[in-house]
């Protein structure tokens, strides 16, 4: 089975939804599959023995990677400068790409052509011209088509002018083959949303215990400043409850507790703007490490005290995962398909989405009770262990075969 995978952006180190897309490309051998990863870049990525090359000579990419060699495809400003590119129409986030997709379509064309038992796997994250693509090769061209949200519109109506589901999003998660949920709670909000119960197989996301590890390194002493230490791993935006995080230390900070966090991610435009807002007192707790590689992120996450991720777009939350494989109790929204992730009371909490004050005092729960913050560890940490990748990536396989 040859799997065409149109992904967003092939690049991105820090994105779960990345790491997905690489997990597939990478066990695939292993199960006698093929996978081809086409970026909106115009990025190639084929099977082990075929070069990697560009499907096309993309300007934007080539001004991009001259002018801004350290901003990935999927950075909001790089959005933002496309908008101002008048080849680029400013409606839908998916229609401002139309010119990359073009481009983008006929190579896809010419590769589907020559592959016996293709298959068109594509996820909406973040934008919905890979979808609306995937689903106009797959129909023209009689393909089964499957359709992992990852992140995506549903989990989105907390934020002002957000639509319930965007329509090349619910037009294919319908027409599907197979739809690839990441928890029971993400099967609900599908099958609540229209699509067919039968199709919607519920997988997980992983961890490589092995290549994930600390490579022998001894464990960094949690909270070693004598402060309680929190870690949000994600983008500083709203979606990601990085706001959130900070109105729910204050009240903390304002009794005189010294708690600290480390926000690891990049920027999104407008957070400066809040982090401005912060008295510098306050400011003085929080520590901005931008994108790290994997070897930071590790030592950053294995010296805090527990994370704390109230996201309302994760699917999933691979960095729950990662938590929980060095023994760390968890903090998530009930929100999306996090509940079928954390086991509330068991290995972490679960907050109902914007309950501030709610949040503040699970925080302080596990801050004031070191017991508790062991016992989640270990909880989580034996949930983890039974998160490897070549089983998930083996029952992915087995579903995809399955419903072609």
């Amino acid at each position: 089975m040859n799997i065409i995978q149109l992904v967003h952006d092939i690049s991105s180190v820090n994105s779960g939804s990345s790491v997905f897309y690489r997990k597939i490309s990478e066990y695939a051998p292993a199960f006698g599959h093929r996978c081809w990863s086409f970026d909106l870049s115009g990025r190639l990525v084929p099977p082990p023995g075929e070069p990697a090359r560009p499907v096309f000579a993309n300007p934007f990419s080539r001004f991009r990677e001259k002018a801004f060699p350290r901003l990935p495809l999927s950075s909001p400003y790089f959005s933002a400068l496309m908008n101002l590119i008048p080849l680029c129409p400013s409606g839908q986030i998916g229609r401002r790409f139309y010119f990359l997709i073009r481009r983008i379509e006929p190579a896809i064309r010419d590769i589907v052509r020559r592959l016996p038992d293709a298959v068109i796997h594509v996820s909406p994250n973040p934008f919905d011209a890979m979808i609306g693509l995937g689903f106009k090769i797959a129909r023209s061209m009689e393909l089964p088509l499957v359709v992992t949200p990852l992140i995506h519109p549903p989990f989105r109506p907390l934020l002002p002018g957000r639509k319930a589901m965007c329509p090349n999003c619910l037009r294919a998660l319908k027409a599907s083959s197979l739809a690839i949920a990441l928890s029971d709670s993400e099967k609900r909000v599908l099958t609540g949303a229209g699509v067919p119960e039968g199709k919607v197989h519920v997988t997980q996301m992983g961890i490589d215990l092995l290549a994930d590890s600390r490579d022998g390194r001894p464990a960094a002493p949690a909270g070693d400043d004598g402060c309680f230490r929190v870690c949000h791993i994600g983008m500083l935006s709203r979606e990601k409850g990085a706001p959130d995080l900070i109105r729910a230390l204050i009240p903390l900070w304002e009794t005189g507790l010294g708690i600290k966090v480390d926000f690891i991610g990049p920027r999104k435009p407008g957070f400066d703007l809040f982090r401005l807002l912060l008295k510098r007192k306050h400011l003085r707790f929080c520590e901005f490490h931008g994108k790290v590689d994997d070897r930071l992120k590790w030592e950053i996450l294995d010296r805090c005290d527990a994370l704390v991720l109230p996201s309302i777009v994760d699917a999933f939350g691979i960095v729950f995962l990662e938590a929980w494989s060095l023994g760390k109790p968890v903090i998530g929204y009930r929100w999306g398909g996090v509940p079928g992730v954390i086991d509330h009371g068991v290995d972490g909490f679960l907050v109902n989405p914007r309950d501030i004050r709610d949040l503040t005092l699970r925080i302080d729960q596990l801050r004031a009770d070191p017991g508790l913050r062991k016992r989640m560890g270990e909880a989580g940490k034996a949930k983890a262990l039974l998160s490897g990748w070549s089983g998930i990536a083996g029952n992915i396989f087995r579903a995809i075969a399955s419903a072609v």
